[in-house]
């Protein structure tokens, strides 16, 4: 025992005070996919107090579409930064809905089944083709090819169709087969002579409006002179 200089008493030197340890709060960042989708990134995390998490993407299904996370977040990829609480979460997704758009050239009707304003992805649409009298149904042009009818026609994405009704009483100029000569004809001419548009038989003979036994500008410029009236 020894005596310690301005102390009253006596103290043991060989008596070791206890030390207080700390250690930093952790965290755990949990990240789940809903139905539909999947998760890429670490899931779960365990993070720091103050610290940032890694980044996790939400990665929906072919055909689906991510929303947003179960706390309305709708970042993606996402990192969660500056931790202070643990984080569980959950991503939603829903499927693409798409739109089919169904013109007619001529005369003639086309139906649609379902017939609906949009489409979930995968659905099968049966299209059919009505023709007016004087209009045989000639053939599909757009996002569907051929002459099948009715047909059908897979939503994968926003579409649009053309039936095509060709006058059974061929007009010259008239090549769209609508009855009438127009600049749309003009037009449809010029497309298939630059390798754009590929014209059926009835609308070759049509197009040959110089008689010549081809189709070339001055057939097109011979349809422009009809429609403005220099021409018949």
């Amino acid at each position: 025992m020894y005596y310690v200089s301005g102390t009253i008493g006596w103290t043991n030197p060989w008596y070791t005070y206890p030390t207080a340890t700390f250690a930093i709060d952790t965290y755990t960042l949990t990240y789940t996919a809903g139905a539909n989708g999947t998760i890429t990134g670490t899931s779960p995390q365990t993070v720091n107090y103050g610290a940032n998490g890694a980044a996790v993407t939400a990665v929906p299904n072919t055909g689906y579409h991510f929303v947003q996370w179960s706390d309305t977040s709708t970042a993606n990829p996402r990192t969660d930064t500056n931790v202070m609480a643990n984080v569980n979460v959950t991503a939603t997704f829903a499927i693409n809905t798409y739109t089919l758009t169904v013109n007619m050239t001529g005369s003639g009707t086309v139906a649609k089944f379902p017939d609906q304003a949009t489409y979930d992805y995968g659905t099968l649409v049966t299209l059919t083709a009505t023709p007016a009298t004087g209009y045989p149904f000639t053939g599909w042009s757009g996002d569907l090819t051929g002459t099948t009818n009715p047909t059908n026609v897979t939503m994968t994405g926003t579409k649009t169709v053309t039936a095509i009704f060709t006058s059974s009483t061929t007009t010259s100029g008239d090549i769209d087969g609508n009855g009438s000569v127009t600049m749309g004809d003009a037009l449809l001419l010029a497309q298939s002579i630059v390798g754009i548009a590929t014209l059926t038989t009835a609308q070759r003979q049509a197009a040959d409006v110089n008689q010549d036994g081809s189709i070339t500008m001055a057939d097109t410029l011979q349809v422009a002179q009809i429609v403005v009236g220099i021409a018949h």
